[in-house]
Parts: C-alpha cells; sequence; structure tokens
C-alpha cells in the first residue's frame, strides 16, 4: 500500500527531526525551567523530561495513523484513540497518586507507547502492510539531508 510508504518517510522525516529538537531541549530543562518559572518548579526536570519523550512518540502516532485515513479506514482510528483514551485514564488514576507528576508523566508515557503498539498491529491486521520502519538508518539522514537542501537550494 503505498500509503504505509509514504507513512515510513513521514514518521522517519518526523522523528529525526522531533528527536533531535527533543533532546536539545531535554538537555537545557536545567537551564530552561528556572529561566522562565524560577526554581520553585526544579522538581519538573524529570516529568519534563518523560513528556518530551512522550510528545516525541505522540507525533510519530499521529503520522503513523494517517495511513488509515488514507485508505479509507478512518473507524480503525477512532477505535485506536478510544483504547488509548481509556488506558490513559486507567494508568492516571493507578500512578498519579503513588508517584505525583512522575506518575503523570509515566503514565502519559506508558499509554502513548501502547498507542504506537496498537498501530503497529493495526498496520499487519488491518492494513496487510509490512511495519514502517521507525529507528533511522544512516540512508535516512542523508536522504533528510539532500530534501533540506534541495529546499534551500529552490529557495
Amino acid at each position: 500500500i503505498s500509503a504505509c510508504l509514504v507513512g515510513s518517510e513521514m514518521c522517519i522525516e518526523t522523528g529525526v527531526c522531533a528527536g533531535l529538537l527533543g533532546s536539545a531541549f531535554v538537555i537545557l530543562i536545567p537551564w530552561l525551567l528556572p529561566f522562565f518559572y524560577g526554581h520553585a518548579y526544579d522538581e519538573a526536570f524529570g516529568p519534563t523530561g518523560i513528556l518530551t519523550l512522550e510528545a516525541v512518540i505522540a507525533g510519530l502516532s499521529s503520522v503513523l495513523l494517517q495511513a488509515f485515513g488514507v485508505v479509507g479506514r478512518p473507524f480503525v482510528v477512532t477505535l485506536i484513540q478510544g483504547v488509548w483514551l481509556s488506558v490513559t485514564v486507567v494508568l492516571l488514576i493507578t500512578l498519579v497518586p503513588r508517584m505525583g507528576l512522575e506518575g503523570a508523566a509515566v503514565a502519559l508515557l506508558g499509554s502513548t507507547l501502547f498507542r504506537v503498539c496498537i498501530i503497529l498491529v493495526c498496520y499487519k491486521v488491518v492494513l496487510k502492510a509490512a511495519l514502517p520502519s521507525l529507528i533511522p538508518v544512516p540512508s535516512d539522514f542523508i536522504y533528510l539531508r539532500n530534501k533540506v537542501l534541495a529546499k534551500l537550494g529552490s529557495g
């Protein structure tokens, strides 16, 4: 299915860009949080890092979900999102009272990882397609570099 190939290409682009930006953000958290909010929020360092990782993975899952809409299966997206929301609520109710802020961050990360797993199963079962590549290889970085250079050259 060509939608899956496009999805895989978009995942690599999204994942590499979001991963690089997310990594830079996580490195800068110790300086950014106190600068903007003061030292009263120092305890948010850990949850902020976890939530940054969650945001990168959530972005990838959103890109993966687009393939179902492209092939006319939007109900699959609705089901996946409903299951994901249910898992999120259960994890939040379970982890927040025990772990506080970090529990909330872990709950969101866990439910998002669960959503990605469901999406990948649906790629095989519903779309009957090969799983998209989620781990960038050196050729993906070369492809991305060439795409950026082509855009800069044409602009």
